[in-house]
């Protein structure tokens, strides 16, 4: 189900005029799910997949320790591809696919700082 959320998430994003550089982007320290460009902005999207929102509101899976991961995880991108002259941003993307009814998805611009 992450997967097709990721999908739906990338889609989403291209429709508003993003450009996508790379999924799942992996290092020892962990995992960033889209990295795409704003402009002049590289965006660091963390994307959330749900069911439903029955017991938690998906943005708060996004806690302070994931949060520090993802940061370090965007500056090691960003050292290794030599983008310092780019702004970098997290977003935060929450897509709820229910067995039934129609999917959602929310874009959090901007959702958290470095860490």
């Amino acid at each position: 189900m992450g997967a097709r959320g990721e999908k739906r998430a990338r889609r989403t994003l291209e429709k508003k005029g993003y450009r996508h550089i790379v999924s799942n982007y992996r290092n020892k320290t962990g995992e960033i799910d889209l990295i795409m460009q704003d402009g002049r902005t590289v965006v660091f999207i963390e994307v959330k997949t749900r069911r439903s929102e029955e017991f938690v509101p998906t943005e708060a899976v996004v806690n302070y320790k994931k949060q520090k991961t993802i940061s370090k995880v965007a500056r090691h991108y960003i050292r290794r591809y030599k983008l310092q002259h780019y702004s970098g941003r997290f977003d935060v993307v929450v897509v709820v696919m229910p067995e039934k009814g129609k999917t959602t998805i929310r874009h959090h611009i901007d959702a958290f700082g470095y860490r």
